[in-house]
């Protein structure tokens, strides 16, 4: 683990929030920064409204981009929630892990009332986790 992800508390606490508020779904959103420190969250809608799955509305995808672009900012994460399950990459997330240079953040609400955040590189199929670190604001 020698790359580590960097947010602020705020951050965490707005994807924790989003998967507890979604719960029994599975939530999910975006993240943008430089490098491998997070700037800004941007959650968006499961359009699968799925307990197992993820699915960002397009638009929302888009409008993001553009806001990144906008904001001088890169897609550096893709985050969601498993609800129910530890927070490690299922065969879904391997396979639908499409920006290679992104960190894939999973939320698991197993323990509802103690959330656990792990981050994660993706690249052709092969898993590695990253260090995750949660500064204060």
């Amino acid at each position: 683990m020698d790359e580590t992800f960097k947010l602020k508390r705020s951050q965490a606490d707005i994807m924790i929030d989003q998967a507890l508020e979604g719960d029994p779904r599975e939530i999910c959103g975006m993240i943008g920064g430089n490098g491998a420190v997070a700037s800004k969250i941007f959650p968006t809608a499961n359009i699968d409204e799925s307990d197992i799955t993820y699915q960002m509305d397009p638009k929302e995808q888009f409008a993001v981009m553009r806001t990144l672009r906008e904001e001088k900012l890169e897609l550096i994460g893709i985050y969601h929630s498993h609800p129910e399950t530890d927070a490690s990459p299922s065969m879904t997330d391997i396979k639908l892990a499409f920006y290679p240079d992104a960190y894939y953040l999973i939320i698991s609400l197993k323990k509802k009332d103690d959330p656990v955040i792990r981050a994660f590189k993706i690249v052709d199929g092969n898993v590695s986790e990253t260090g995750l670190e949660v500064r204060a604001d």
